[in-house]
């Protein structure tokens, strides 16, 4: 059974069981998508790109 982790960053959203965890510069720990966006983007992923759907992917 997979358990719900909520996770509560610095930008005040939830964070709802993520698979990939990935760490800042800092060390501190960010989910995936978050980790990923700094990677590419060199700033912290704005709130407005949080999204509560999960799309299904078809394979």
């Amino acid at each position: 059974m997979l358990k719900l982790i909520l996770i509560l960053n610095k930008k005040n959203y939830i964070h709802l069981f993520r698979p990939l965890w990935r760490r800042n510069p800092a060390g501190q720990p960010l989910c995936n998508a978050c980790g990923l966006f700094l990677k590419l983007h060199g700033v912290v992923r704005p709130l407005s790109l949080k999204t509560d759907i999960i799309k299904k992917r078809n394979r």
